[in-house]
């Protein structure tokens, strides 16, 4: 997922890493341990947050440095059912 300024990507793999790189050098600028595989990686507007988003919980992460903000468990079925 591109961020809004188009200066960082955010991916992850298989393995539930996500990375946040420069979009130039490729260099990795963070990275975030997820537990489950993730659907969605969204930036917010301003490119401050990202939301990490699997079948049962979203995390808010601080896009920057990948700190974990917050997390919102979903209900069964989460939202890609």
């Amino acid at each position: 997922s591109w961020s809004p300024d188009g200066r960082r990507i955010a991916t992850s793999d298989a393995q539930a890493l996500v990375c946040v790189r420069d979009a130039r050098s490729l260099a990795e600028v963070a990275r975030f341990g997820e537990r489950e595989f993730l659907e969605e990686l969204r930036w917010d507007p301003q490119g401050r947050r990202l939301a990490a988003c699997s079948k049962r919980m979203v995390r808010l992460l601080d896009a920057h440095d990948l700190t974990l903000l917050g997390s919102i468990e979903l209900p069964t079925g989460g939202l890609f059912s």
